[in-house]
């Protein structure tokens, strides 16, 4: 989540776009409709310096499974994030550029056509962004993506950037009130703003929780066998002597253990499972995956408290064990 969120931030303020123009009340940002007469307008209100549409969408075939293409403004700022490696830039239509990735695992070259829903298109061109999602991609005009997606005349969105950043949020208040139909987001704060985003964030929680639930339960029952399996040898040690105390953070400090154990395991394997993930051709190379220091110490505080919670009950129970009860226990 943490990656994706990255990488959308990272595309669309590319070019030093500033804010980020969609349909109000959509379901899905895809979803976003807008006429081209809209983005004209926004260009001419005081304070924009230039605007550029765009649309997305998915194609797939027989030689093509998935990818994702965009159409862009060709006069739009954002085509200079295309850093060109091989061939050339767009320059008309029927044209497109490829990330490397994209054009190894469709294994495509410049040179090539690509059948894209009822057309063909040149590949004239492979650039690289330094986000490997967006090197997944492909590219064609504007106007070859209205075609395509059969939206004539329309956008899905418009980036925009203005003379004065520190005016950002002023301009997007101007364009909201001129169009209430629409919304706007500075791009640094994009991702948090979009449905999908807000979904997903939803699910992870929902997720997290209930991983923790489940791993909670998961070591209290690890710990009540583990005390049920050494009854004799604690009330051994509570015969010798052994304060409740010194039996508590026995119990509590294998718990401890085991949770931190289980953490550093789980982000080794994390780490394995990301890197293979990333081999899978398309869909590996749009994974962000960020292992931050906030996320890691974020895994590790939660599993260590998972094992205080999980281990508290079953350390009570073994501390106040009666001594003789616990040695008659076969």
């Amino acid at each position: 989540m943490d990656g994706m969120v990255k990488a959308f931030t990272q595309v669309y303020s590319a070019g030093g776009m500033d804010l980020f123009v969609r349909q109000r009340d959509v379901t899905d940002q895809a979803f976003s409709v807008m006429n081209e007469q809209v983005g004209r307008q926004i260009a001419a209100l005081p304070g924009v310096q230039s605007i550029g549409g765009m649309i997305t969408g998915i194609q797939s075939s027989e030689e093509i499974p998935y990818l994702l293409v965009m159409g862009q403004d060709l006069q739009g700022p954002v085509m200079a994030h295309f850093k060109i490696v091989e061939g050339r830039g767009l320059v008309g239509n029927r044209e497109l550029i490829l990330g490397r990735p994209a054009a190894d695992a469709i294994k495509a070259h410049v040179g090539s056509v690509v059948r894209l829903g009822e057309a063909s298109y040149r590949v004239v061109g492979l650039f690289e962004t330094g986000t490997s999602w967006e090197e997944s991609i492909g590219v064609i005009s504007l106007r070859d993506a209205q075609t395509l997606y059969g939206k004539p005349h329309q956008v899905t969105y418009y980036t925009v950037k203005v003379r004065e950043p520190q005016q950002a949020k002023a301009i997007a208040a101007q364009i909201e009130a001129s169009f209430p139909d629409l919304t706007v987001s500075l791009t640094s704060e994009l991702a948090e703003s979009l449905p999908n985003f807000q979904q997903m964030d939803v699910l992870r929680w929902a997720i997290g929780a209930l991983v923790i639930i489940v791993g909670g339960i998961g070591m209290m029952n690890t710990l009540f066998m583990s005390v049920f399996e050494r009854t004799r040898e604690i009330g051994t040690l509570r015969a010798l002597g052994w304060r409740k105390s010194r039996v508590l953070a026995m119990v509590l400090e294998e718990s401890l253990a085991i949770s931190l154990i289980g953490a550093v395991v789980g982000v080794a394997l994390s780490v394995v499972i990301s890197a293979l993930l990333r081999q899978i051709p398309m869909f590996g190379g749009m994974l962000v995956i960020v292992f931050s220091a906030g996320l890691l110490i974020r895994a590790l505080t939660i599993a260590i408290g998972l094992g205080a919670v999980g281990g508290l009950y079953p350390a009570w129970r073994a501390a106040n064990l009666q001594p003789v009860e616990a040695l008659r226990y076969e």
